[in-house]
């Protein structure tokens, strides 16, 4: 379990040519600290989880011993990073058997070669994960060899703003991607508005797309709008979709 992991790691991290000697290593922490190398190697934000007053290592620890997972002798920077590579690198996964639409019951886990997947949000992957969660990386299109193995670390389906907001609340970093730095978002318009001055003959997108307040253009009429007005109109079109009761019929709808 993770409490005994932690623990393990705890009593057998060394110096990096250091080993435990055998007395000090049971079976099962020889088994951890095999897994300790690979975890290393995965990101951590510690200067970014430091910032955040509630990601200090003394009120982590706190609902971490009540429950039992570490213990007042565990090493309060290790408990640090292992929250830090878990708050970067894991990925959201389903319990057996959960409708989709259990939002609050979602687990996260840590794959250590799927987390070395670079971000792009044109990605050439795509995830499944099973009930026994073992995850299965596939290839959405022709991967050659030596080419980057990508994974979009967000929603497709969402537009620029959303994504880079997203990535760089949860993952800590700006993404500069070719999808990003397009107004058009490659020519989908996934963020564009459609033009009110020209009656929908136009559609609206920012002139600079990685400027959170970039004024917005029109590419039919050259209208432009300010970046508050797009904002407040997308999350007004938000809050009305969200009120929309998806358990009535398309034909109540209709009439």
């Amino acid at each position: 379990d993770a409490g005994e992991a932690i623990r393990h790691i705890a009593k057998l991290k060394r110096k990096d040519k250091e080993r435990p000697t055998a007395c000090e290593v049971s079976s099962r922490g020889e088994n951890y600290m095999s897994l300790w190398a690979p975890w290393k190697l995965l990101e951590v934000h510690w200067g970014l989880l430091y910032r955040l007053e509630e990601n200090k290592p003394d009120i982590l620890q706190l609902p971490l011993k009540d429950i039992g997972v570490v213990q007042p002798e565990d090493d309060p920077e290790l408990i640090q990073r292992v929250c830090g590579v878990l708050d970067v690198n894991s990925f959201e996964v389903r319990a057996p058997g959960l409708p989709s639409h259990a939002e609050h019951l979602r687990l996260r886990a840590v794959y250590l070669q799927a987390a070395l997947m670079a971000h792009h949000c044109i990605a050439n992957t795509h995830l499944a994960v099973d009930d026994n969660f073992i995850i299965t990386v596939h290839a959405s299109v022709h991967i050659s060899q030596g080419q980057p193995i990508f994974f979009n670390y967000t929603s497709p389906l969402q537009g620029t703003s959303e994504r880079r907001e997203h990535l760089h609340e949860g993952k800590y970093f700006d993404c500069t991607c070719s999808r990003c730095r397009d107004p058009t978002e490659l020519g989908t318009y996934m963020s564009s508005l459609k033009c009110v001055k020209c009656r929908g003959k136009g559609l609206v997108s920012p002139m600079e797309a990685l400027k959170e307040n970039s004024p917005w253009e029109c590419n039919h009429c050259g209208h432009y709008y300010s970046a508050l007005v797009v904002h407040s109109a997308t999350a007004r079109g938000k809050d009305l979709l969200e009120d929309i009761d998806k358990s009535t019929s398309y034909t109540s709808y209709r009439h």
